[in-house]
């Protein structure tokens, strides 16, 4: 499979494409402005995520050079990575779940809205009927991963330290949303033990007020009349 835009083409990747997909991914994140922005991963990762764990499509230039990667796991409903545990889903929806791993982009290919292109073409090769959850996590600071989940329809729903003892939203999308009461809250997201309290209120993260810059996110939160339920 493969397609094409104005600046990209499009195919998922192969056995063959992991060392340059590994490549880059170390890349960028030697580019970072914030280490703990992003997490590499190594053979051992992609591999199963070939073999059926999920999909991983990539982006080349106009040159053939790689540019970007995203990736999206399947993961199985008592494993400890699914976040569906985070967000204390029952084992039912946590079968239903699909999660928006990773997404990176060549630092010279920014600013072409090739991230969001790349996800969503992803996620319309991942529709299934038995995973219509999407879940995701998200580096608090990051705003052009934010503004993205944000435009595919996804909520915050939780806060956590994971891959070692990063900070992470827990994003989700594709339940029904409540309805809200009138009103937001805005709160910066790197004052963790604020948003942490909102979310413990039972408020969701959804969408994004005025921001400076990586690190400088505003997170708009509003409260559901009535409590979530998958």
């Amino acid at each position: 499979m493969s397609s094409i835009d104005s600046d990209f083409t499009f195919r998922l990747a192969e056995k063959s494409d992991i060392d340059s997909v590994i490549l880059l991914g170390r890349e960028v994140e030697q580019k970072l402005p914030v280490r703990g922005m992003f997490q590499t991963d190594e053979r051992s990762f992609y591999e199963p995520v070939l073999q059926g764990g999920g999909s991983i499509l990539l982006a080349h230039d106009e040159q053939g050079g790689l540019a970007g990667v995203s990736v999206i796991l399947f993961p199985e409903a008592d494993d400890v990575e699914n976040l569906g545990f985070d967000l204390c889903l029952d084992r039912q929806s946590r079968a239903k779940v699909r999660q928006l791993d990773t997404v990176f982009i060549r630092a010279d290919c920014r600013g072409k809205a090739l991230a969001g292109k790349l996800v969503q073409k992803n996620l319309g090769l991942t529709v299934r009927k038995d995973k219509p959850y999407s879940l995701a996590t998200v580096w608090p600071g990051n705003v052009p991963s934010l503004r993205i989940l944000f435009s595919l329809g996804l909520t915050l729903r939780a806060f956590a330290y994971k891959y070692g003892g990063k900070p992470r939203f827990i994003a989700m999308g594709g339940d029904v949303l409540p309805v809200f009461e009138s009103g937001q809250a805005e709160v910066p997201a790197m004052e963790f033990d604020t948003v942490k309290n909102y979310f413990r209120l039972g408020w969701l993260g959804t969408g994004l007020g005025t921001c400076t810059g990586i690190g400088e996110a505003i997170i708009l939160f509003r409260k559901p009349i009535m409590k979530m339920a998958v």
